[in-house]
């Protein structure tokens, strides 16, 4: 008795891991369906079947995955080496550069100007707009005064 029920663990056993592989077999043969932008392993409305299986070749496989393992593994110090800096850097403090300090000072005075022609505020001021057709009119009309006065002294 106790052989028949060993061969019956171990046939249930066996039954159970070829069913396990079959499983297996048909997951990866499964078709695969784009239902918008989701994958579903089972028909939608409007879903396309899409071919999912990976045409590259074993040794393909296993050289990509460890191009991926040695990107992930240069990402992560490289990481480290900027936690390190950042924190190395923190203990540091900030760091000025140049001296930006300005010292208080007054205004100096205007000079070259007669007394009454401009405010000092006026002529400190780096740009004033103006109108070139009034300024040119109001020099035309200038040279005119004094072309009229030159003529009535003589």
């Amino acid at each position: 008795m106790p052989r028949t029920a060993s061969a019956l663990i171990s046939t249930a056993m066996a039954l159970a891991s070829l069913s396990a592989m079959g499983l297996h077999a048909a997951a990866a043969t499964a078709a695969t369906w784009r239902c918008g932008n989701a994958y579903s392993d089972r028909p939608c409305m409007g879903g396309a079947e899409v071919d999912a299986a990976d045409p590259r070749s074993h040794q393909q496989r296993r050289e990509a995955d460890g191009d991926a393992r040695s990107a992930r593994t240069a990402a992560d110090r490289l990481e480290r080496e900027r936690v390190r800096d950042e924190v190395q850097g923190a203990r540091r403090g900030a760091t000025i550069l140049g001296d930006h300090r300005v010292e208080a000072r007054a205004p100096e005075p205007v000079r070259g100007r007669k007394k009454g022609s401009k405010s000092s505020l006026e002529a400190r001021n780096d740009f004033t707009a103006h109108d070139p057709v009034a300024t040119a009119r109001n020099k035309a009309a200038r040279k005119a005064s004094k072309a009229s006065k030159n003529a009535d002294k003589s």
